[in-house]
């Protein structure tokens, strides 16, 4: 099986000082919090809230050819205003490899 080829993590994330960046607004104003009642009343909000954390956890997760094992991720670096945080965690083999919170409530989703 031929290995899987290493991508440029700059195709994923957005970055103040990268040239050609359209827009870096998002990295400087304050994001949107997740609503965590609406995550438990409204199946659409949830499953909107829960497509942004399975595209940042597999941009956390991925190897990069220009960036080593990356540590943790946020909304805003993958140019999206919600303020949430994935982190990569170490630990047992069973535990999952990826933590998620809500920035303000420090609320495990």
């Amino acid at each position: 099986m031929a290995k899987e080829k290493k991508e440029d993590i700059t195709r994923f994330i957005v970055q103040d000082r990268m040239s050609g960046e359209f827009s870096t607004d998002v990295l400087h104003r304050k994001c949107f919090d997740v609503n965590i009642r609406l995550m438990g009343t409204s199946e659409g909000y949830s499953k909107l809230v829960m497509s942004v954390v399975r595209y940042m956890r597999d941009i956390l997760m991925r190897e990069y050819s220009n960036y080593p094992e990356v540590k943790g991720i946020s909304g805003a670096n993958i140019g999206i205003p919600f303020n949430i945080i994935g982190m990569r965690i170490k630990s047992k083999p069973a535990a999952p490899p990826f933590l998620l919170i809500d920035g303000i409530n420090g609320t495990t989703l």
